[in-house]
């Protein structure tokens, strides 16, 4: 009974020592929100906070998780995911050079606000070529040497589901509420079929945002974003925006870090 207790322990140990991760590497694919564009502070946003950067500098930071771990924030500014997937190969090869073991991606935005809102409809074309692309990032990606764990984060809804009661001035932006939705789903099916995690921020942002001032009857503080609508409006997150983005990141990490560092006991 006791040596078939200890083999057990032993074949357990050997599990877990293979699934345990130290990452060591991590980097980030995205636009101008994960680069730090901030309309209270210039540059300084959520992967900052990440990284301890700023005054004063977050209390947890990824270094806490992952001690020794190096850090890299690859996020272009305006970028969009047909750029990282297609039309500029160096933006993904900078990422590739740099061997992350860890990835988070948070790219899409722009496809949407450049591309779609230009004519008012998100097609079935355009969710194929942007699902399409998100896809062939996370591949290439994943065909890295190490193959990187990865993380999708989902984006906010500027307008709190009111987009469609945007006065004209602002005509182009009416169809934001309902292309978020179809732009998160597309992020959260890539992320289930290509074995990524999800840091999901819609519902963490819903209500904090310009909804009421559209006519939304529902709006909780504090603000992610400048407001008032007409003489503040901003597509970025501000610092309390970006920090709800840090505080759900970190708390994946925290969760993978938790998971990978299990010990067991066993008794006889």
């Amino acid at each position: 009974m006791k040596k078939n207790l200890i083999l057990i322990t032993v074949i357990l140990l050997i599990v877990i020592s293979a699934l345990a991760k130290n990452y060591t590497c991590f980097d980030v694919v995205g636009d101008s929100i994960s680069a730090g564009v901030n309309p209270d502070d210039g540059i300084y946003g959520w992967v900052q906070m990440l990284f301890g950067e700023g005054t004063p500098p977050k209390e947890n930071t990824i270094d806490d998780l992952f001690p020794g771990i190096t850090k890299h924030n690859s996020a272009i500014s305006g970028s969009t995911a047909k750029q990282w997937a297609v039309t500029n190969p160096n933006y993904l090869l900078t990422v590739l050079n740099h061997h992350p073991d860890l990835v988070v991606v948070y790219i899409g935005g722009n496809d949407f606000l450049l591309n779609y809102c230009i004519d008012g409809q998100f097609t079935q074309a355009e969710i194929d070529e942007y699902t399409n692309n998100l896809r062939i990032i996370i591949n290439t990606l994943q065909a890295n040497t190490p193959r990187p764990d990865i993380i999708l984060i989902t984006y906010y809804d500027l307008f709190d589901g009111e987009s469609e009661n945007l006065p004209s001035t602002f005509e182009h932006y009416r169809i934001v509420s309902e292309g978020t939705i179809i732009g998160d789903s597309v992020i959260s099916q890539v992320a289930s079929e290509k074995g990524c995690r999800l840091v999901d921020i819609y519902n963490d942002f819903m209500y904090h945002c310009y909804g009421v001032d559209i006519g939304g009857s529902t709006h909780y503080s504090p603000d992610y974003v400048d407001r008032p609508l007409i003489t503040d409006f901003d597509i970025h997150p501000n610092t309390e925006g970006h920090n709800k983005i840090y505080e759900e990141v970190f708390a994946k990490l925290q969760h993978l870090a938790e998971t990978s560092s299990k010990t067991w006991e066993f008794y006889d």
